[in-house]
């Protein structure tokens, strides 16, 4: 419906400015062809004869003979439509104008009274001498742009004040009981009865003159005209065919906007009550039939009605839908599934009904690159297929959107389900069953993450149940719920992180990392922290996460690069030890935007990327090693060093360290919190640091909490460590303060 008032909003527009109305003449041309119609014969035009140049007494003759005989064979409504003017002749001119005189009842005059450069200059008005104390009326008419005559309106200024009804509603004998006349070209022209001022008297020998109207007019007058078939036409003759109107009860007009407007509401209406497919596609064929049922109509009626701008209705309509279904079949549509994508998704999302229709679903395709290797694009195409039509089983109404990759989503009802992440959990196991292809049977391994909150904006709905796929893991959590635990702060998430990232709330703290052999210090990792409204600092934990759910880590992690690369050279140009490490998750090398936001730091800052060290959290959750080595790569190649964070915990983790090329690892606290008291988790850091040496990798032990795993690790041989017993979190002047001490001799208090 809103495609359709948009169309009748510009409709009405261009009607206003008239740009249309060429389309409007074609329209009343063809109207002209539709059907034939006679004259009545009761209005004879006489063709009155020629006359040279300024031969004004020649042309005074031959109307004063002609009005003669014509009143002397009974004529009683003769019509001079040609201008009279006084000739060099007195006595002739008083003849005719006393004859006139004498018959003021049953002679009229017409004149021309627009004299300013419009149509009818080529008409001169009648002499005052011969118009005093006569009947007259207007000559004149209006041309198109095609030289064709549409109607005459009434009454028209005179020169001198008076109105003049126009010659056409005179003839047709009812004065001027409408304002304006449309003149009916669907009335043929040549059954318009034409005598001849020379052959006079053998011409209206048949006629029934006493009933009979005559308008005497000369051709010459007025060339030009033009009528449907007829080029040129006498003006004589144009105003009988408008008489003729006049004399039918026909030539009314609707106005410019009445058909438009009409039809502009009853589509808009139409839509409104119609839901099909099949129900939009009768509304259309109705509403068509009834366009061109209605243009016949009014063209057997006699009516002028504006079609052009309705024309224009439909087809900006049409425009507008068709860009519409361009857009659901392109733009809207995953180019390899045919499914709706999620930018269709997002666009629902935004319609308050399929927001609150349920939880919002994503499910998340495991291994799918590998499969698709093996796979052609129909192959493919059949494989994602199946994997929705078993999503949707049992809900022939449910839409199932693909992200083009191995993301899929769909909205689902949680109400009156005891369980959901059981019911869930169920829709999984029917999900993955092996998919047969031709001659091969494919595995489906899937995750589920949904968004039950039904709060906030589509797209942080999107990211949050996306989010939650990426947490689930097939293993032992293939299910991840983001559940609406009330937390105001949670909610809105999005709008007090961009308030933070706008009051500059967003901070850094450093915590130290010591060379064991020295005690020194050797650099710091860089902790996010968010100090909230009441002052205090929101743990990580509380925050990033949510970060991640509502799509806003990229916005966090662009401004902790931003303030770990001002501490960083505010150090360098101290003279201090200026190495940092920047936490990075792993999952946002799904591409190179990560790239770009060093590289524009780096631009702004102007720092070493030798000093700096991406530390690569999470990479469980990487899927996808070439594209994360594409990116890991170039982040090498700018001169970034790469820490591999948390080793040791699952594994993923020595996949990751398998596939990308890691500077660092630091050994995840777990174990080096529980080294003291567990044989095993010694014997696990120690393995460790001989498997790494002998990979000619870096080490750091990380969460040192207390001194007997400080003295374990330098024993062991660790060469770095970090944690509270060494140093806590600090802010960027306290560490510079501490870097300072530290160039006078070791400064770490341990403990």
């Amino acid at each position: 419906m809103k495609h359709a008032l948009i169309a009748l909003a510009i409709a009405l527009a261009f009607g206003c400015i008239t740009v249309l109305r060429p389309v409007d003449v074609a329209g009343w041309l063809l109207q002209a062809k539709m059907f034939e119609r006679e004259a009545s014969g009761s209005i004879v035009s006489v063709s009155m004869p020629s006359t040279r140049d300024n031969d004004v007494i020649g042309a005074n003759r031959h109307v004063l003979e002609t009005v003669t005989q014509l009143h002397d064979a009974g004529a009683r409504r003769i019509f001079i439509n040609m201008p009279l003017h006084r000739s060099g002749s007195a006595q002739l001119d008083q003849r005719l104008r006393t004859f006139l005189a004498a018959h003021p009842d049953d002679i009229f005059l017409t004149t021309s009274t627009e004299q300013d450069g419009l149509n009818s200059d080529q008409i001169p008005p009648t002499d005052a001498y011969f118009t005093r104390d006569m009947q007259v009326f207007s000559s004149d008419y209006s041309m198109d742009f095609l030289r064709n005559v549409w109607g005459f309106e009434a009454p028209e200024s005179g020169a001198e004040g008076e109105k003049l009804l126009p010659l056409s509603f005179a003839l047709a004998g009812n004065g001027a009981t409408r304002d304006r006349v449309y003149i009916d070209y669907t009335i043929l022209i040549e059954t318009i009865p034409v005598v001849h001022a020379a052959t006079l008297r053998e011409d209206i020998a048949p006629l029934d003159v006493a009933g009979t109207t005559f308008v005497l007019g000369e051709n010459s007058y007025g060339t030009g005209i033009r009528t449907p078939g007829v080029d040129p036409t006498p003006p004589n003759l144009v105003h009988i065919l408008a008489a003729e109107t006049l004399r039918r009860g026909n030539g009314h007009g609707l106005p410019w906007y009445a058909v438009t407007l009409m039809f502009g509401v009853a589509l808009a209406a139409g839509l409104f009550f119609v839901h099909t497919q099949a129900q939009r596609r009768a509304l259309y064929i109705a509403w068509c039939g009834a366009a061109l049922a209605l243009f016949v109509l009014t063209a057997w009626l006699g009516v002028k009605a504006f079609f052009a701008d309705t024309l224009l209705l439909a087809t900006s309509y049409a425009i507008q839908r068709g860009v519409a279904r361009y857009r659901r079949r392109h733009l809207y549509r995953d180019s390899i599934t045919g499914l709706a994508n999620f930018t269709a998704l997002n666009r629902d999302l935004a319609n308050g009904d399929l927001a609150a229709s349920g939880c919002l679903v994503v499910v998340k395709v495991a291994r799918l690159d590998s499969i698709f290797a093996r796979l052609g694009r129909s192959e493919r195409r059949l494989y994602l297929r199946e994997i929705s039509n078993r999503l949707a089983l049992g809900d022939s109404g449910c839409t199932i959107y693909s992200d083009g990759g191995k993301y899929l989503a769909f909205m689902s009802e949680s109400q009156g389900i005891t369980n959901y992440e059981a019911h869930l959990e169920g829709l999984r196991a029917i999900v993955s069953q092996p998919i047969r292809i031709g001659d091969r049977s494919l595995d489906v391994a899937i995750t589920i993450g949904t968004d039950i909150s039904n709060k906030g904006l589509g797209e942080q709905r999107l990211s949050s149940a996306i989010a939650a796929a990426d947490q689930a893991r097939e293993a032992y959590r293939p299910v991840f719920i983001a559940r609406d635990d009330g937390d105001d702060w949670d909610h809105s998430l999005t709008a007090k992180l961009s308030q933070a990232l706008a009051d500059d709330l967003i901070a850094i703290k450093l915590q130290p990392q010591i060379d064991f052999s020295r005690g020194t210090v050797l650099g710091a990792e860089v902790l996010a922290r968010w100090r909230g409204p009441d002052g205090q600092d929101v743990p990580p934990a509380t925050f990033i996460l949510q970060c991640e759910r509502m799509g806003c880590l990229d916005s966090l992690t662009r401004r902790i690069f931003e303030k770990s690369f001002q501490a960083a050279l505010e150090i360098d140009s101290l003279g201090l030890p200026a190495s940092i490490a920047i936490n990075v998750s792993a999952v946002q090398l799904v591409d190179d935007r990560i790239v770009s936001f060093a590289e524009e730091c780096l631009r702004q800052h102007r720092v070493d990327p030798g000093l700096v060290t991406i530390e690569l959290t999470e990479t469980a959750r990487i899927e996808e090693f070439h594209v994360a080595r594409g990116v890991v790569d170039r982040l090498k190649q700018i001169g970034f060093k790469l820490s591999l964070d948390d080793f040791g915990v699952g594994s993923a983790n020595y996949e990751a360290f398998f596939e990308l090329p890691f500077d660092e690892v630091k050994i995840d606290r777990s174990f080096v919190a529980n080294m003291v008291g567990s044989p095993v988790a010694r014997a696990i850091v120690g393995g460790l640091l001989h498997t790494m040496r002998e990979a000619g990798v870096a080490v750091v032990a990380e969460g040192i909490e207390d001194r007997e795993t400080y003295d374990l690790l330098q024993a062991m041989g660790c060469p770095r460590g970090q944690g509270y017993f060494i140093a806590k979190p600090m802010t960027l002047p306290e560490y510079i303060e501490l870097l300072r001490a530290e160039q006078e001799g070791p400064a770490i208090a341990l403990g």
